[in-house]
């Protein structure tokens, strides 16, 4: 069982975008300023008083020498400084230890990286001894040199000499901690000219790092020539008067000791798929704010009211990929009292990109394929995206995908150059064809074949005919898979579709025990991983990434939650006669005309404006009037209400409350941007009726399209179902509609003006169990919650101390941690709740510990039919503000209790986590309950 530390943390100053580091990972760091770690993960073996401290070890690269030695506290950090002149590619040992000495378990290898530089040079012709005496032919040239950014290269020294500038003679010499030193014959010098010397001659020095051509090291004023000197002949004894002054004063060290163990001087670290996210801030000016204050403001904190206006001004500009530094609006700050109407004015800054690694995507997402390298700047590495398993292309074959610019190429093998570590590309996750593209579709809709279904009839007769093959094929597929009529239900992990079922249907009588097999297939994740290579100056490097399961990269299908609601509004109106089709037919009219039509007309019956045209007529009998206009057939009195106007009933109808009574929070016209009687605000309107009038969103992306009918007849009269009296629609016509559109508009063919991605404008969360769909449950339904991909989940369990038991009563060799398994819908939504804490909390990590064990029957240690048996519960450590967790109530801050209520509160938004335990219900939102002073417990 493993203990101690499973991976460091860096808190501060690093060249990279990691937080976390594995043992062997190689840190770069600014010089002159302090890194600093803690201990990001423990391995679950050990316990809570093991965890209290490290002993943190900082050693030469040979593991030989230990410059640090200190234990602290481990939500303590450690901190390291390099030195410019130790920076370069020697890079420092750095362990964090569980009983304070060398256990190899986690430890990473940290350098600086600056500019490279000679900063002093000196010479002597003693060893170990300052002497800048006369040198006589047979003596040595001992040369020292101090550098920057140099510590752990092996460079040339080269000395020029002569009329002509003649290379005379080279040495190889290693930079240790920063020194290089070099000795030079001096009596082999002259051997190089074709004749004897003259009274005077010059020499210098040049220095270059090994493996390039002309690249010269540059001392502090620019130049290449380091050190310069004259040689005079007199009396055939050769003076050396230095032009440049010695520095040196003590006895020089001799490069005489064992070279230290050189490591590896490029290399890529690792690749993976990410989204580019500006929010790097940089210190780059780019124009000004102006910022006018609402309210009067007295006396005024500058620290508080400083990071207000920021977090207001940031909200603001983050379109424009700027920010406001706090600095800068501290110092505009030079009263302490600003009127109501008053201005500061202060620089903003440009927000740099960052590319954060996702763990999936939908098909057709653009994303960058990204890696990470060591030392390889300048250089192209080639990528290819690989399938874990054979699914979308052909074994041994890399995956295609489209250059991500307008018409660009299929790309097999993706090619980026090095950039200050990165090289990145930007791509669809699709193939260049649409025919491609659709057999991909259908490939992740489905999953990959698996078996059959035997599905029995139980009726004594029935009939199938052309006209109802396709209901009873709906209505066979819902048996099977809610296990009705005496039929088995279809396992868990498997599925089958109706277009399948409609397939193996033939025109005829079944009776009972007669039977028809159907295909299934499992649901399963596209999984990928990547291939990485690339030429350096030494060798050719070459990696495999993200192949390891819980770390693949997922393909799911794109959301479907927006086309199935802009499905149900082109349904409505077909069932309102302004429509694309005429009502019950597949006649086609002009969609556009619905948007100006009036109750009983027939297009362009008004023109549109900012308000409703507030119309009656009467239908062709004159037995009905109504004020009904536009796509859906809104009611004057119904538009005022959507833009806050109270209502009353009056005479057996409705209508406006007059003198008019305006309340804003009921404006939904101004909630949602739908102000007016545009064809975009008619469509908005009626989305909003849909959610917070009628609530049929939720039915509507769990695909019940007969319950959202239901539900809206009340409203629109002629759907399915109505019973107002006026001519309704047909349920099965009006369900083939629905189909066609959901078809169109998953492609993109539409004719509402509704924009793309109105979800979020109406904040209505994606529940079209796409996640799910990628999401691997076991076979007793159970997703493992720790194999999400969130990266903020961490179980805080003991491995395998809940083994894997399968329904055969077997033990399964599959993989750890058999305490972390929820329901999915649970599963997905604890992890979306932990997403969303991190947005405002952005150190915190959940430390998990019991949820349910593989099996849910398993006994965790509670109650056997409890929540923690069946999916439902979770325990974790309190949150700590660090985001280090703790198993001790007692030591939150009153700030930490805030946090923890925070965390319970985001849960309970999800509508699935409704019940919380601590200790004497100390955390707001949760209730008491004995032993539970050291972990939340949530279901």
């Amino acid at each position: 069982m493993a203990k101690g530390v499973k991976n460091i943390k860096r808190l501060s100053n690093s060249l990279q975008p990691d937080d976390y580091f594995n043992s062997g990972d190689i840190i770069c760091i600014n010089p002159d300023q302090e890194a600093k770690f803690i201990v990001g993960e423990w391995y679950n073996e050990t316990t809570e008083e093991e965890r209290r401290n490290t002993t943190w070890l900082w050693m030469d690269q040979k593991k030989r020498k230990t410059f640090n030695k200190i234990t602290k506290p481990s939500g303590v950090p450690y901190g390291v400084t390099l030195t410019k002149k130790l920076c370069g590619i020697y890079a420092f040992y750095l362990e964090a230890s569980l009983h304070g000495d060398r256990e190899r378990n986690t430890w990473v290898y940290v350098f600086g990286k600056c500019e490279n530089k000679i900063t002093s040079s000196s010479w002597s012709k003693k060893e170990n001894t300052a002497d800048n005496s006369e040198i006589n032919y047979g003596d040595k040239l001992f040369i020292t040199l101090e550098t920057e950014g140099l510590n752990g290269n092996t460079l040339t020294i080269e000395l020029y000499g002569g009329k002509n500038d003649a290379l005379l003679e080279s040495e190889k010499a290693n930079c240790i901690d920063g020194t290089i030193i070099a000795t030079f014959k001096m009596k082999s010098v002259y051997k190089e000219f074709p004749g004897l010397p003259g009274p005077v001659e010059g020499f210098y020095i040049k220095v270059k790092l090994i493996g390039t051509k002309e690249k010269y090291i540059k001392d502090a004023n620019g130049n290449d020539k380091i050190l310069s000197f004259n040689i005079i002949k007199k009396d055939s004894i050769i003076t050396i008067p230095v032009f440049q002054a010695p520095i040196n004063t003590t006895p020089l060290k001799i490069n005489d000791t064992p070279q230290e163990e050189e490591l590896k001087e490029e290399g890529i670290i690792t690749a993976y798929f990410a989204k580019e996210e500006f929010s790097l801030e940089t210190s780059e000016i780019d124009g000004q704010h102006e910022y006018v204050f609402k309210n009067p403001n007295v006396n005024i904190n500058k620290d508080k009211i400083a990071k207000i206006i920021k977090d207001q001004v940031d909200a603001k500009v983050k379109a424009e990929k700027k920010y406001a530094r706090l600095e800068d609006i501290k110092n505009a700050l030079t009263e302490d009292s600003y009127d109501k109407g008053r201005s500061v004015s202060f620089n903003l800054c440009k927000l740099g990109a960052k590319f954060i690694k996702i763990n999936s995507a939908p098909l057709e997402e653009e994303v960058y394929v990204v890696a990470k390298t060591f030392l390889l700047d300048g250089k192209e590495v080639t990528i290819t995206i690989q399938e874990k398993e054979t699914y979308l292309v052909d074994e041994n074959t890399a995956v295609p995908v489209l250059e991500a610019k307008e018409d660009g190429a299929e790309l097999i093998t993706l090619k980026a150059t090095v950039e200050n570590g990165l090289a990145k590309v930007k791509v669809k996750l699709r193939p260049k064809t649409d025919e491609d593209l659709k057999t991909w579709k259908e490939k992740l809709l489905k999953g990959k074949k698996e078996g059959t279904y035997d599905y029995t009839f139980k009726s004594e007769k029935t009939t199938i005919d052309d006209g109802n093959k396709k209901q009873f094929a709906t209505i066979i597929l819902n048996n099977a898979k809610e296990g009705k009529q005496g039929n088995t239900k279809i396992e868990t992990g498997k599925t089958a579709f109706a277009e399948d079922v409609e397939k193996a249907l033939v025109e005829g009588i079944y009776k009972s025990r007669d039977t028809i097999s159907f295909d299934l297939y499992k649901t399963q994740a596209e999984n990928l991983w990547l291939q990485a290579k690339c030429q350096g100056d030494t060798e050719k490097h070459e990696g495999e990434f993200l192949k390891k399961d819980g770390e693949y990269f997922v393909i799911g299908k794109k959301c479907e939650c927006e086309a199935k609601i802009r499905a149900f509004l082109r349904v409505i109106r077909i069932a309102e006669g302004t429509g694309e089709y005429i009502k019950g037919t597949k006649q086609k009219r002009d969609a556009e005309l619905g948007y100006t039509t009036w109750f009983s007309g027939a297009g362009n019956n008004f023109t549109l404006s900012d308000d409703h045209p507030r119309v009656i007529n009467t239908n062709s009998t004159n037995t009905i009037r109504s004020s009904a206009a536009g796509a859906y057939q809104f009611m004057s009195w119904k538009y005022d209400n959507l833009n806050g106007y109270t209502l009353e009933f009056k005479d057996g109808y409705f209508r406006t409350k007059i003198p008019k009574e305006y309340i804003e929070k009921y404006d939904l016209a101004k909630k949602y941007n739908a102000k007016g009687f545009s064809q975009e605000s008619q469509d908005k309107l009626c989305v909003a009726i849909l959610k917070d009038d009628l609530n049929v969103i939720n039915d509507l992306q769990k695909n019940d399209i007969r319950k959202a009918i239901s539900k809206s007849c009340g409203t629109w009269v002629s759907l399915p179902g109505a019973t107002a009296g006026q001519p309704t629609a047909k349920m099965q016509e009006t369900l083939d509609y629905y189909n066609e559109f959901l078809k169109d508009e998953l492609t993109g063919k539409s004719n509402l003006h509704i924009k793309q991605g109105f979800l979020k404008d109406f904040n209505i969360k994606c529940n079209c169990g796409n996640n799910e769909s990628t999401l691997e449950t076991n076979e007793f339904g159970l997703v493992q919650v720790t194999k999400l991909g969130n990266v903020n989940i961490i179980n805080s369990g003991i491995e395998d101390s809940y083994s894997y038991i399968q329904k055969d009563g077997t033990s399964s060799s599959v993989g750890k941690h058999g305490d972390d398994w929820m329901l999915p819908e649970k599963a997905k939504a604890f992890s979306e709740a932990v997403d969303k804490l991190v947005q405002e909390y952005p150190k915190q990590k959940i430390y998990l510990g019991d949820c349910s064990a593989y099996n849910p029957s398993k006994n965790l240690g509670h109650s056997a039919k409890g929540a923690h048996s069946n999916g439902n519960a979770f325990d974790c450590r309190f949150l700590k503000s660090d985001g280090s967790g703790s198993n001790d109530i007692n030591s939150l801050s009153d700030e930490e209790i805030k946090l923890n209520a925070r965390f319970i509160a985001i849960l309970k938004e999800s509508g699935l986590f409704t019940t919380f335990y601590t200790a004497n219900g100390k955390i707001p939102g949760s209730v008491h309950a004995a032993d539970h002073a050291d972990h939340l417990h949530g279901n």
